[in-house]
């Protein structure tokens, strides 16, 4: 999950299944699927799920890089983003979320499938050279 070009890729395909089989998903799970024949936002986002990605995403807006927690954190929790978004049929596949502060999700919107390619590693390791 943290290959995020595999997740557009695999999402935006999935939204492509999405859209070329919605009469199918709609006859089979109607109560998932919109009128327009893209899956239904999800209301309430569990707290494990919510950590889960946070700590995923380390603590960081996913465009951005700004940290949202830590000595800059203001209380605000950061938005639960779909990276490829529901209007593009993408779903709410834990795989398809990523966190964002306010400012680029409000730019972002649902029109887009922005992240960032950039991986922050969990440590930095040394050798005799110096960083590997």
């Amino acid at each position: 999950m943290l290959n995020k070009a595999f997740l557009v890729d695999f999402h935006t395909r999935l939204g492509q299944w999405v859209l070329e089989n919605h009469d199918l998903l709609n006859q089979t799970i109607p109560s998932f699927i919109t009128k327009a024949g893209r899956i239904k936002r999800m209301s309430n986002w569990q707290a494990w799920l919510k950590k889960g990605i946070f700590f995923r995403d380390k603590g960081v807006c996913t465009i951005c890089r700004n940290p949202l927690s830590g000595d800059l954190f203001l209380g605000i929790d950061p938005d639960m983003d779909h990276i490829v978004p529901l209007s593009l049929y993408g779903t709410n596949d834990p795989s398809n979320i990523q966190i964002l502060c306010n400012v680029c999700n409000n730019s972002k919107r649902d029109y887009s499938s922005a992240t960032s390619f950039f991986d922050i590693p969990y440590w930095n390791l040394e050798d005799d050279n110096g960083l590997i």
